[in-house]
């Protein structure tokens, strides 16, 4: 998975995904020596196909706060 960031930092890590605008393909933290996703982790196919809705958490960005109404109108 060449696609993937992995950032760590003590017993927290997080795997990003850039191609998929900076989607969280996992969250992990380690406790007694297993890892523990605490958000549910992307599969290496939706990695692969560029999925942000199959990843563990997409961004919103530039968009912040609450979106009113909970989507957006595109072209009218």
């Amino acid at each position: 998975m060449d696609d993937i960031i992995t950032l760590q930092a003590s017993d927290l890590s997080v795997e990003i995904c850039p191609p998929c605008g900076g989607s969280i393909a996992a969250l992990r933290w380690r406790h007694g020596g297993q890892h523990h996703d605490l958000l549910h982790a992307a599969t290496a196919q939706y990695i692969a196909d560029r999925e942000p809705q199959g990843m563990a958490c997409f961004p919103l960005a530039p968009y912040w706060g609450d979106v009113q109404g909970g989507g957006f109108t595109f072209a009218g």
